[in-house]
């Protein structure tokens, strides 16, 4: 099984290349604070055709984008997003996006490894604080969005924010609190959140 793992600081070196292969390297930005993702640019440059459209279909399905924004390999300013109208090379991008940009863009190489394509790609990923550097807006979405992009890997996470559920099933949300022996309990008798509003979460 394909087991990856994101801390909170979710940020890619300038040094190229990838990720150790030992699978414990899958998951070490999760304990390691200063474990940088490896810079995802150099790999999205080689790929061609086919494969580049699939992945920057899957980047553009969790990034909150326009409907005419899209990834694009410029021969000048290398990888870019294409949106509202110009080019912004990756490493120009927000905080927020880069964040997510790079986990996206791991996660795609590392299935990718394992699977022909990211449709039939299954794993498990676990993200501690989703809601990192995230808008309002973009936290409402970001789980659907995740589901929508990789409809076969199990995805864990952890957030502080409530918002982040938007777009959960029944069942699939769990709140942990401690007790007052300083222990972690989980909550009964949760509602059904799938079809909250904003508010109600």
């Amino acid at each position: 099984t394909v087991v990856l793992g994101y801390g909170p600081h979710r940020y890619f070196a300038n040094a190229r290349g990838r990720r150790g292969a030992s699978a414990a390297y899958g998951v070490r930005s999760l304990f390691d604070s200063r474990q940088a993702l490896p810079d995802p640019t150099e790999w999205l440059s080689s790929l061609r055709g086919r494969a580049f459209d699939e992945v920057a279909r899957t980047i553009r399905m969790v990034l909150p984008v326009g409907d005419d924004d899209h990834l694009v390999h410029d021969d000048r300013s290398g990888i870019c997003v294409f949106a509202h109208g110009q080019l912004t090379p990756v490493a120009r991008l927000s905080e927020g996006y880069r964040s997510v940009f790079a986990m996206i863009a791991d996660i795609c190489r590392n299935m990718l490894e394992h699977w022909s394509n990211l449709e039939i790609a299954q794993g498990v990923v676990l993200v501690d604080e989703i809601e990192m550097h995230l808008h309002p807006r973009w936290k409402m979405r970001v789980m659907s969005s995740l589901r929508k992009a990789f409809p076969r890997v199990q995805f864990i996470v952890t957030t502080h924010d409530p918002l982040c559920v938007r777009g959960m099933d029944n069942g699939e949300v769990v709140v942990l609190t401690r007790n007052e022996r300083g222990g972690i309990t989980t909550l009964a008798d949760l509602p059904d959140v799938s079809g909250m509003r904003a508010e109600q979460l």
